[in-house]
Order: structure tokens, then sequence, then C-alpha cells
């Protein structure tokens, strides 16, 4: 019933009509390994290794005619002659089909425990 209304969160010209909005759900992931000096590699374990394992083929940004997925954030390590002992990512996932949203979601579950 509505006469007018803002969006605050949209790329386009003012004036633009908008007739759908995507589905949304974020994600955030701390992966935990063991920090070691990197002169002793042995007695790490190595979080971003860990990381990029499960996340290394995960796809990003648009990744079908409907989909996004984005991670925006990353934070770890602590200083730079150690291996990381934690790795937290923090990403989206938008999709305007809430089946494939669900599905991009469960996948990157789905890969971070296999890990």
């Amino acid at each position: 019933k509505s006469k007018i209304g803002y969006v605050l969160d949209f790329a386009a010209p003012i004036g633009s009509i908008i007739l759908a909005s995507p589905f949304y759900d974020r994600f955030d992931m701390e992966i935990i390994g063991k920090s070691a000096h990197a002169s002793r590699p042995h007695e790490g374990v190595n979080a971003l290794q860990i990381c990029n394992d499960a996340m290394g083929k995960t796809p990003l940004g648009k990744v079908s005619k409907k989909s996004f997925i984005n991670i925006g954030f990353i934070q770890g390590g602590s200083v730079r002659n150690t291996i990381p002992g934690a790795i937290t990512i923090k990403g989206e996932v938008r999709s305007f089909s809430e089946k494939e949203q669900d599905f991009y979601i469960k996948m990157i579950k789905d890969r971070s425990e296999e890990h």
C-alpha cells in the first residue's frame, strides 16, 4: 500500500525500480590449527593450509545466473615468522533462488567440515 520507499543498499541510479530482492545468508568460519615457529613447521598445524584446502575450490563471485558468493573478510596469524594457528573468514551467499542459496550454504558447510 506504500506510495514511496527507500532502498539504502542498491548500486543503481536514483529513481531505479527494484522488482526483486535476493535471499541472503552470511557465514563466519574460524579454522583452528596450531601455531609454531616457521623454523619448526612440524610442530604446528597450518590453519591457512586447512583454509585453502577447505575453501580453495569454492566458487566466488557470480556463481550462477541467480547467485553470488563472497568472502569479504580474512584474518589470521599474528607475526611474520610463525605458522598461523587460526584463520577467520566471513562471507555471504546471496541468491534470487532460495533453493540455490541453500545449496551453496550447504556446500560451504560440507567443505569446511571435511577438514
